[in-house]
Parts: C-alpha cells; sequence; structure tokens
C-alpha cells in the first residue's frame, strides 16, 4: 500500500515540476513558445508531420552516432549528445506552446500562468491514459510539439489570424 501511495504523490510532483518548468520556458522564451503555440493551433497536421520527419531524421543520426562512440571510444558521443541536446530543446519549447494553446482552449478566462498551469495538468494527466494516453496522445503531442517549434523558424514573424 505504502508503494501505491509513493507512486501516486512522485506522480503529483512530476506534473507540478512540469507545471513550473513550462511557465519558467513562457518567461524566458515568451516569443518562440508563442510562435509554437500559434503553429500548433494553424496548422496542427503539418507540424505534426514536420516534427515526425525531424525525429526520425535527428533520432537516426543521434543513434548512429551514439552507436560509433561506444566503438570508437567516445569521438563520435558529443555529436550524438549534441543532436540529441537539440531534440530536447525542441521538444520542450514546442511542448510549451502546445501547453498554452491547449490551456487556452481550455480557460481561456484564467490568466496566463493559470492557463498554463491547468494546460500542463490537462496534458499531463491525458498522456498517463493507459494505452492511449500512452502511445497516442503523448507521441502525437510530442511530435507536434516539435514541429511546431521548427515550423517557427521557417514561418513569417507574424501569423494571420482567422
Amino acid at each position: 500500500m505504502s508503494e501505491i501511495i509513493g507512486a501516486i504523490f512522485l506522480a503529483l510532483l512530476m506534473g507540478l515540476c512540469l507545471a513550473a518548468y513550462f511557465s519558467v520556458l513562457q518567461t524566458l522564451f515568451p516569443v518562440r513558445t508563442e510562435r509554437a503555440r500559434q503553429m500548433a493551433e494553424t496548422s496542427p497536421i503539418r507540424a505534426f508531420f514536420v516534427g515526425l520527419v525531424n525525429f526520425l531524421f535527428f533520432g537516426a543520426i543521434c543513434l548512429v552516432s551514439l552507436a560509433l562512440g561506444e566503438r570508437v571510444h567516445g569521438i563520435f558521443l558529443i555529436p550524438g549528445l549534441m543532436v540529441l541536446g537539440l531534440l530536447a530543446a525542441a521538444l520542450s519549447l514546442g511542448l510549451s506552446g502546445v501547453v498554452q494553446l491547449t490551456g487556452n482552449r481550455l480557460f481561456p478566462e484564467k490568466s496566463s500562468l493559470a492557463r498554463t498551469v491547468w494546460g500542463t495538468g490537462t496534458v499531463y494527466l491525458a498522456c498517463l491514459t493507459p494505452f492511449v494516453g500512452w502511445f497516442g496522445l503523448f507521441i502525437y503531442v510530442g511530435l507536434l510539439g516539435i514541429g511546431a517549434f521548427i515550423l517557427t523558424f521557417f514561418q513569417p514573424k507574424t501569423l494571420p489570424t482567422e
């Protein structure tokens, strides 16, 4: 019984940490996260496929580089870790935009911080749903975030509003 209570406490703590993390990201990178939110909102299918293609490409580069680094005693580890870091940064900033999009749609009357916290909680709990959340929603949201973040570099500074 104590293991279950510990797991529940750990899951709640992780959700709070994610809410704080996304709040800090939106404070430090407001333009990038807002543009990622706009890209996820205006063209989610395109953002998803851009994220999928880039994740597969850079993931393959990362895996090959790390595998070569193991055989050649570390010379290829640095590029592999750099690519892994870039993927993690793209995922973090893209997910920050997706969380903001979720918060804006579900809680438009709340403050920006409250939308971020509630959006994080909603996405986090939805991704914890067995099977559908783990293998469907989590992958979709992650690839959508990566694609939305990457598309922010190739779109005009102001996106048209409908």
